[in-house]
């Protein structure tokens, strides 16, 4: 196989190491992955349209997470998305199973604060008031 050096900007070397990356894929792929950026240049990869089925499914059987030049690449294949603009969408591995523009169920609810505040240090009386404003509570 013929290899070359794409040097034109934002496709620098993706070319060439997505290319070798699917030909090693049979033997060494794990060590590949390891030894290289590999991530970096699936973002590359992703974004200029290149061998994107076989990217796709690198990055979901390795289970990477995108290089922190790419943190929000829209084309990145996450197991999971969830959605909250206009209505909470929840899609695992690209395939929707939750779509709701009102919640229709208190854990979707609960779900929706969680979101809404952070996730991280949330005040539990302020959860329960957001659930149930006439109850109430007492929290332990």
């Amino acid at each position: 196989m013929v290899y070359y050096v794409n040097r034109r900007p934002g496709h620098s070397n993706t070319k060439i190491w997505i290319t070798w990356g699917k030909e090693l894929a049979r033997s060494s792929l794990d060590l590949f992955i390891r030894a290289m950026n590999f991530p970096h240049f699936c973002a590359e990869a992703l974004k200029h349209g290149i061998e994107t089925d076989y990217v796709t499914d690198i990055i979901r059987i390795s289970r990477l997470i995108p290089s922190a030049k790419y943190p929000d690449i829209q084309q990145w294949p996450w197991p999971i998305r969830i959605h909250t603009f206009n209505a909470l969408q929840i899609s695992i591995d690209d395939e929707t199973l939750l779509a709701y523009g009102k919640p229709k169920s208190k854990s979707i609810e609960l779900l929706m604060a969680l979101i809404s505040m952070g996730s991280v240090n949330v005040d539990r009386a302020r959860i329960a008031d957001m659930l149930c404003p006439d109850a109430e509570v007492i929290v332990h």
